[in-house]
C-alpha cells in the first residue's frame, strides 16, 4: 500500500496548489473590493463635507449681502431725511 500513496501524492499536489490559489485569489479579490469600497465611501463622505461647507459659506455670504443691502437702504433713507431737513431750514 506504500507504493499507491507515492503515486497519489503527485496527483494531489496540483489540486492542492489550485485550491490554495483559489482561496488566495478569493481572499485578494474580497480584500481589494473591500478597500475599493472603503475609498469610495471616504470620497463620498469627503464630497458631502465639501458640499455642506460650501452651502454654509454660501449662506453666510447671502446674510452678509442682505445686511449690506439693508445698511445701504438705511444710509439712503437717512441721507434723504437730512436733505429734506436742510431744504426746510
Amino acid at each position: 500500500s506504500g507504493s499507491r500513496k507515492k503515486r497519489a501524492l503527485p496527483l494531489a499536489i496540483p489540486l492542492l496548489v489550485k485550491g490554495a490559489m483559489l482561496v488566495i485569489g478569493a481572499g485578494v479579490a474580497a480584500y481589494s473590493s473591500h478597500q475599493f469600497y472603503k475609498t469610495m465611501e471616504a470620497q463620498r463622505a469627503e464630497k458631502k463635507r465639501m458640499v455642506e461647507r460650501w452651502r454654509y459659506h454660501e449662506q453666510q455670504a447671502q446674510k452678509r449681502h442682505q445686511a449690506a443691502q439693508q445698511a445701504r437702504a438705511k444710509a439712503v433713507a437717512r441721507a434723504k431725511l437730512q436733505a429734506a431737513a436742510r431744504a426746510k431750514a
